[in-house]
């Protein structure tokens, strides 16, 4: 069988240039070594493999795609053009070729890359999500302030502009809204605040199988040597910049003790929840946060997170058992279940 693998060509280069990975910001290389991990895994199991950069170019893209005739698109898109709010044009435009492709469908797709529009649907459907403003709410005269608050992109993952500079205890909404103006250039033109909750973090990998969504390892983010003035957040440093505190003092851990289990059992459920209520596709992983009260609140649902060797999502499934083959398979077969 043949398939093509998708994915949004970094502007530092593209997945047929392995070599030069060393020499390009570390989360436009996570692309690359991502598309190199699936493409491998892929031939492994029997796949002729292919692979295409998508861009605004969707004429040209629809010609390729027909003069090629694959049998299944493994979509690893995660922008468009270098935004991230039009992640969800590539499982739209392969919605009209009557071709299997992996993961989430376009609307579960705009929903979770949405953060403002996620946030919204997690609040009606009763799942705690932290307190947000946005730049519209100050248009509105509808803000009030509560504590600290993170300025975080409306769209863009990766934690791309997350530093500490971006958690602020605002002594009034003129200075949020001043500051929020700054830093939305940074953060992909789109932004809001989010009700910083000082606690703990997890992350909750899933996958689906033959009988539903299977819940991974879950993995907890601890935040070491963080003195009591230093904010936990999973910043940019802490997931890209290997020479940073935060890279070497921010780690995932399984070892979560007997005491959390009843912590990780809501965790899973509301996990779940999510999965239904997106309509997610193959796989996702959720992140919460926990109050020092034991509340969870969902920070986001990620319906087509990292897959390359080392991400959060490929650690847990090692967790669990499984092999990049494995994961592979079983987001093909459900690829082809949704069809």
């Amino acid at each position: 069988m043949k398939t093509i693998i998708v994915y949004d060509r970094p502007a530092f280069g593209d997945a047929s240039d392995i070599k030069g990975i060393n020499d390009i910001p570390p989360d436009h290389a996570d692309v690359l070594i991502q598309v190199q991990s699936v493409r491998e895994a892929l031939v492994s199991i029997g796949y002729e493999v292919g692979e295409a950069g998508f861009d605004l170019n969707l004429d040209g893209f629809k010609d390729m795609i027909s003069h090629s005739s694959p049998d299944l698109i493994f979509n690893l898109v995660e922008s468009v053009g270098g935004r991230g709010s039009l992640i969800h044009l590539a499982p739209a435009l392969f919605d009209t070729f009557n071709i299997p492709y992996t993961g989430s469908k376009t609307d579960a797709m705009y929903k979770t890359s949405n953060k403002c529009l996620a946030k919204e649907l997690l609040r009606a459907n009763n799942i705690l999500t932290p307190a947000y403003i946005t730049l519209e709410d100050f248009k509105n005269n509808d803000v009030t302030l509560n504590g600290e608050y993170i300025i975080k992109s409306a769209w863009e993952h990766a934690s791309i502009g997350l530093d500490d500079a971006s958690i602020i205890k605002p002594a009034s909404s003129r200075e949020l809204l001043n500051e929020m103006q700054k830093r939305k250039v940074s953060l992909g033109g789109m932004c809001f605040a989010e009700q910083y909750i000082d606690g703990r973090e997890f992350n909750l990998s899933m996958l689906a199988g033959p009988d539903g969504p299977e819940i991974l390892r879950p993995a907890e983010i601890r935040f070491l040597s963080y003195g009591s003035s230093k904010r936990k957040i999973v910043g940019y440093d802490a997931k890209w910049a290997e020479e940073t505190f935060e890279y070497s003092n921010t780690v995932r851990s399984f070892d979560l003790s007997n005491d959390d289990l009843p912590l990780i059992q809501r965790l899973k459920e509301i996990s779940l929840k999510c999965w239904r209520l997106f309509n997610i596709g193959g796989y996702c992983r959720v992140d919460f946060r926990v109050d020092k009260a034991n509340n969870p609140f969902v920070l986001e649902v990620n319906a087509n997170p990292c897959i390359s060797p080392n991400a959060g999502f490929m650690a847990a499934a090692g967790q669990s058992g499984l092999k990049m083959e494995d994961v592979i398979k079983r987001i093909i077969n459900d690829s082809k279940n949704i069809l």
